[in-house]
């Protein structure tokens, strides 16, 4: 009932003696037992708009299902109660905190948004002050201390970019998405940071909507054959990569990428396939990768492909 609503919402709460079955009455018992009929006086309860609402955007971040490692940016819009009284206000100043489940995100920092970049002739914020904790950040941002810049927020408008890491300890090998929420706090740091926004150099109150963030677990969509060092390109570096993994003891995450020869097996003839194709006009490279396309195995699955990052 108040999603959308603008400016100042009043209700009123009133006496009854129709809720109930049976019908809860009004009375007060007396010291004697009896009871004795009680009047209500209603009352009212005034809402007023939060001033300003902090959202943290929903999105969907895939991460490689293997090793369950990502980063990701998280946006933070601004916008103003169109209720509040001088709507749009000029604002100059705001503080925030935002915390994470620090199971799944590391905070790695924050950066402002164009609109703040734009301040003080395209110098940004005389102030921006960011801290991390182990399951939040805090945001401290004075536009000008000597000049007029001022930004209002008729609209919602993304003020903040931050950034995460995932915790691919606890991601990877996971088959299904992961829902987690960037919430806004009052509680982070000593003392705490608030969740204000200033307006002639007066805090105004700011409700903070919480984002959900989706990680969705990927696992890509094939591999090129002969792309052993996995940089999306075949040449000489596959070579030497492979009799590196081979004879002394280098790892490899894609077995199928390194079956240059697609006999189902990673061994000295690949390599040899690989370099007679390089330099001796030797037979082409088989499906996925006589043409540089990702695929998946088209002949067999004794190989795996655990992880290979050159296909999206």
């Amino acid at each position: 009932a108040l999603s959308g609503a603008s400016g100042t919402v009043s209700s009123t709460l009133e006496f009854v003696e129709t809720l109930g079955s049976p019908a809860v009455e009004m009375i007060i018992s007396t010291s004697s037992g009896s009871a004795v009929a009680a009047g209500g006086t209603p009352g009212s309860i005034s809402l007023n708009p939060s001033g300003f609402v902090l959202r943290a955007v929903d999105q969907v971040v895939d991460y490689p299902e293997a090793t369950g490692e990502a980063s990701l940016t998280a946006s933070v819009t601004l916008e103003e109660d169109p209720g509040n009284t001088g709507f749009p206000n000029p604002t100059q100043a705001f503080s925030l905190g935002v915390v994470h489940d620090s199971a799944l995100l590391t905070a790695s920092g924050a950066d402002v948004a164009p609109v703040l970049a734009a301040l003080n002739g395209n110098t940004g914020p005389d102030f921006f002050d960011v801290n991390t904790f182990s399951d939040g950040l805090t945001i401290g941002c004075v536009y000008t201390f000597v000049g007029s810049d001022v930004i209002t927020f008729a609209d919602a408008t993304e003020l903040v970019s931050l950034s995460y890491d995932t915790v691919s300890s606890n991601l990877a090998g996971a088959v299904d998405p992961t829902l987690t929420q960037l919430q806004f706090s009052s509680s982070l740091g000593t003392p705490a940071v608030e969740l204000v926004v200033v307006v002639n150099s007066a805090s105004q109150g700011v409700d903070g909507q919480p984002g959900t963030i989706t990680l969705n677990p990927s696992t890509g969509t094939g591999f090129v054959r002969a792309d052993v060092n996995d940089d999306s390109v075949i040449n000489l570096a596959d070579a030497v990569q492979l009799l590196n993994v081979l004879f002394l003891g280098g790892v490899i995450t894609c077995l199928d990428a390194s079956d240059a020869n697609d006999d189902e097996q990673s061994n000295i003839a690949d390599a040899v396939y690989l370099l007679s194709y390089l330099f001796t006009n030797g037979p082409a490279i088989p499906d996925p990768g006589s043409d540089g396309s990702c695929g998946p195995d088209p002949a067999g699955d004794a190989l795996d492909c655990v992880l290979y990052e050159s296909c999206p």
